[in-house]
């Protein structure tokens, strides 16, 4: 058997094979990454295994699963204890997220197969640590433990570098900087009480933790790891309700007016009319803050307006027997970051680097049998009319009147009497109740690599008049988006790019004077404060400490960048990590893998 070949590269793979990936199923089970593996129990009684040396918790109430929100503080401490006296450089306690993806890509002919994989490190913030919280000799005492407190507060939106590949319109940037929800990763999928299902696919996580790192650097200038831990947390952003989708009718996969001929008879012989149902946009389904418990289910009402133009003064409009709903719930992923909005009508089932997955959760179901057509005469054309002017009827249509009605079918001729009905359809998540598991919603996003969007089926069943037996049904799909609420945003906080870039510029400023200082030239050098009152500064870092924190000195072989400068703004810090965890935007990785023996 050869050995599995692994090719990275930052452009698009050349020999990308063409093939149909499969994504029928998902495993309930996620791969941990090999930093986050957990040893065996008798390796670690019998002394193979070191103990863990860090140690991370996080303040409030232990619910199975920490949760927080846009501008909620994400509290805790970091506890560092080493079984022997252990020499360090640096410390490090993070606040991350970031995006995993993998494209099944298979071989037609050639004796292997494999996956393309997509990552993206979007968020990244970092604690500033005291001075006096660390020994100044650098070495951490055997038996000691060290307590280091931290602070982060969960950003409104991402740095505009996060994502900057091309994209067709500046909507799809905006888009892609805001921060995405936790997605695909079971162990912290719950309300705090119980894991539940997020509905995402193998082929997507997007995962949230708070990092530690102890770290040295060697003789020749290698960084060696001392320690790592990582403990993850749940993020619900807060996501306001956006503009209706634009719908283009040729195009769409959704389908908000259909028509549809009524057969006459049991056995459909000839026509008595034709109806027409259309439907609008619904209002968006809030979640309410993860950390609050809410009893009522999250709802919104969308509205069905049937229209029966009849093929003769006589015909009547057909019996409405019933209404089912579902929700089709798409995750679109990639290994390769989106120029456009993700569809599922437009998706390439042949791509090798992109791949979606649906799936669908009913909703309710309903009869119909007591809703009741309104008749109106062919000279009403208005949008609202009255009851007096309505015709006689028979005593099983209403007397009430519409305010607006469909436009005509194609079979309708002008000045013929038409019906009129109107349906109104509840749309609610389903609760966390029952024996099977119970689903988590996510808010509607759109990021580089994954995007999540929401569409409801509506299924109208209709018989002929004079029959017992359902004949057809018509079926409407239109987008909703589901919404989240988020945290209290602090009183002052600065919106515009322009203010963040100035007082990025500001600080560099200060940072750079106080050398020039230190050089011996004349120039006042202003201190660097934090004001606590400024809350988060769109994402670019937190400002949550009540006092100015010094962080403790870094090592000259980290990149030259001296302690003195601002804590969020440390080079070395960042550099310390591989380039996979970097910032900036997607990178793909091919890699090939043995194909499975033949039977």
């Amino acid at each position: 058997m050869s050995t599995p070949r692994q090719t990275i590269s930052g452009e698009m793979p050349s020999f990308l094979t063409s093939g149909v990936p499969a994504y029928s199923s998902r495993s309930r089970s996620f791969a941990l990454p090999s930093a986050q593996r957990r040893g065996s129990a008798i390796a670690n009684a019998i002394g193979l295994r070191k103990r863990n040396e860090i140690e991370i918790v996080l303040d409030g109430e232990t619910d199975f699963v920490h949760s927080y929100s846009t501008y909620d503080e994400i509290n805790g401490h970091v506890d560092l204890r080493f079984e022997k006296d252990t020499s360090f450089d640096d410390v490090n306690v993070t606040f991350e997220g970031q995006t995993n993806t993998y494209v099944e890509k298979i071989a037609t002919t050639a004796p292997t197969t494999g996956r393309t994989t997509g990552r993206h490190t979007f968020l990244k913030v970092q604690q500033p640590i005291a001075e006096d919280v660390l020994p100044e000799n650098g070495i951490l005492v055997a038996g000691v433990t060290y307590t280091l407190p931290f602070t982060f507060v969960v950003p409104d939106r991402l740095l505009p570098f996060i994502c900057s590949h091309k994209v067709d319109i500046d909507e799809i940037r905006r888009e892609h900087t805001q921060l995405p929800p936790s997605l695909g990763d079971p162990s912290v999928s719950g309300d705090g009480h119980i894991l539940m299902d997020d509905l995402a696919p193998d082929m997507s996580k997007i995962v949230y933790a708070i990092r530690a790192r102890v770290t040295k650097w060697n003789a020749i200038g290698r960084l060696l790891e001392l320690a790592d831990k990582s403990e993850r947390i749940r993020i619900v952003p807060g996501k306001e309700e956006a503009p209706p989708v634009n719908i283009e009718d040729s195009e769409s996969d959704y389908v908000m007016r259909k028509e549809k001929s009524v057969k006459k008879g049991l056995f459909k012989i000839g026509k008595v009319g034709r109806l027409t149902a259309e439907t609008t946009q619904p209002r968006s389904l809030r979640l309410p803050h993860p950390q609050k418990r809410q009893i009522e289910p999250v709802s919104t009402m969308a509205t069905i307006d049937l229209r029966f133009d009849p093929a003769s003064p006589d015909d009547l409009p057909p019996q409405l027997d019933s209404i089912v709903s579902k929700m089709k719930v798409y995750t679109f992923f990639g290994a390769a970051p989106y120029k456009v909005i993700p569809e599922a009508r437009r998706h390439d089932n042949w791509s090798t680097l992109n791949g979606i997955y649906p799936e669908s959760v009913p909703l309710s179901s309903r009869a119909l049998s007591t809703v009741s057509w309104v008749r109106h005469s062919g000279t009403e054309r208005g949008e609202s009319f009255s009851s007096s002017d309505l015709s006689r009827r028979p005593s099983g249509f209403s007397t009430m009147s519409n305010s607006s009605f469909p436009e005509p079918s194609c079979a309708y001729e002008a000045g013929s009497l038409f019906y009129t009905a109107k349906l109104p359809v509840p749309i609610a998540l389903p609760t966390s109740t029952g024996s099977t598991r119970p689903k988590v919603f996510v808010p509607t996003f759109h990021s580089c690599i994954v995007s999540r969007t929401y569409t409801v089926e509506m299924n109208i069943s209709f018989r002929t008049p004079g029959t017992n037996v359902s004949s057809s049904h018509v079926t409407l799909k239109t987008p909703i988006q589901i919404s989240s609420e988020g945290g209290t945003p602090p009183s002052q906080i600065q919106e515009t790019e322009a203010a963040i870039a100035a007082e990025i510029a500001q600080q560099f400023g200060l940072y750079e004077a106080r050398q020039l200082e230190e050089a011996g030239l004349s120039l006042e050098s202003p201190v660097y404060e934090e004001n606590p009152s400024q809350g988060l500064l769109s994402g670019t870092r937190h400002m949550s400490l009540a006092d100015p924190v010094p962080s403790h000195s870094s090592p000259t072989m980290q990149s030259g960048v001296d302690s003195s400068a601002p804590p969020e703004y440390r080079a070395g810090a960042y550099s310390t990590y591989g380039a996979r965890d970097r910032l900036g935007g997607p990178r793909t990785q091919a890699v090939s893998l043995p194909a499975p023996p033949q039977a």
